[in-house]
């Protein structure tokens, strides 16, 4: 089931059952999981809605077991299941659990196919994808959030401004927020208001961070992490910007395990081919294990941060003092 089906089914108010919500787009999968949340009145949401992190098979079977107040259905949400949850054990229950629950199992970051919690799901057609969008879909929820918020915004000045921010769509809805308030309501973004804010491109500047700790650089590393969450004022999108980085250089350590050189995998990875031999030279000093648990520990920073969750800046701190850099 892809994310469109899913808000179809919350707006149609069909969910039933169980769900597991995974994938790269954290904006999306938190946003659908707050519409979930919204379709219980608020006057009865009390009663209705239980929301865990981390929980145990124990923790999630209590919680289901409660039966709606005034409600059609009650709702459980999962933030994360607790390490070594046995994942048929789970899906036993999901088979005789309450017909009035609906329960939400999400996950940050995109799941490892092998799973197989996520192969269950996805038998069941209840596997909730919510993959990083293209440009093209980007730029179309600009015109679509703009034009909800009383702005006019054409689609090519979108597809523009896409080209301009990216597809992080957090970082995305912020500096379309700046844009709409800047026109205020009743206005029009143009590529001439698109080009007065000011939009930073911090990736260099977070590459440069990463060469730090890649040469061993540890504090100096950290001091120009702290120098750019202290000059954006937003540590997320600094977290995002890495997180981004990371994925580059995973990408480029898959390719060199099939073994090709550091040319011929840049040359087969999207982007420019300097920076992608950069990341490739990275990617030579780790492993893909390592590698791979970094961006997932990297993504579960967004999502904790934007679910109530532990300090983005705290958390970053710990993840890059804490990875064993070589």
């Amino acid at each position: 089931m892809n994310a469109n089906d899913f808000y179809k089914q919350i707006n149609t108010g069909t969910l039933s059952g169980a769900y597991l919500v995974h994938g790269d787009d954290e904006f999306f999968k938190l946003a659908a999981i707050k519409n979930v949340e919204s379709s219980i009145p608020e006057e009865i949401r009390a009663f209705n809605l239980n929301t865990v992190n981390n929980a145990s098979l124990e923790t999630i079977v209590s919680c289901c077991e409660t039966l709606p107040v005034m409600n059609p259905f009650s709702l459980v949400i999962v933030r994360e299941l607790a390490p070594k949850t046995d994942a048929k054990a789970l899906i036993d229950y999901i088979a005789r659990m309450p017909a009035e629950t609906v329960l939400i199992i999400a996950v940050s970051g995109k799941m490892d196919a092998k799973s197989a919690l996520l192969k269950a799901f996805a038998q069941m057609g209840r596997e909730v994808h919510f993959a990083e969008p293209s440009e093209y879909d980007a730029a179309k929820w600009c015109v679509f959030e703009a034009n909800r918020r009383g702005v006019m915004l054409h689609d090519n000045t979108a597809r523009a401004f896409i080209g301009k921010v990216g597809t992080d769509m957090s970082f995305v809805n912020n500096e379309l927020t700046k844009l709409i308030d800047l026109v205020g309501e009743g206005g029009t973004i143009t590529p001439q208001t698109v080009s007065f804010v000011s939009i930073a491109n911090i990736d260099a500047e977070v590459f440069d961070a990463i060469n730090c700790f890649t040469y061993g650089k540890v504090s100096e590393g950290m001091r120009s992490l702290g120098a750019l969450v202290e000059s954006e004022g937003d540590c997320t999108r600094i977290v995002g910007a890495l997180l981004a980085s990371f994925k580059r250089i995973l990408t480029a350590r898959s390719l060199l395990d099939t073994g090709l050189d550091v040319k011929s995998a840049a040359a087969k990875m999207d982007g420019k081919p300097y920076g992608n031999e950069k990341a490739c030279a990275i990617a030579k000093k780790y492993s893909f294990d390592a590698l791979a648990e970094l961006v997932g520990r990297l993504s579960l920073v967004i999502f904790n941060e934007r679910s109530g969750g532990a300090d983005a800046k705290s958390a970053l701190g710990a993840i890059m003092m804490g990875f064993d850099w070589k």
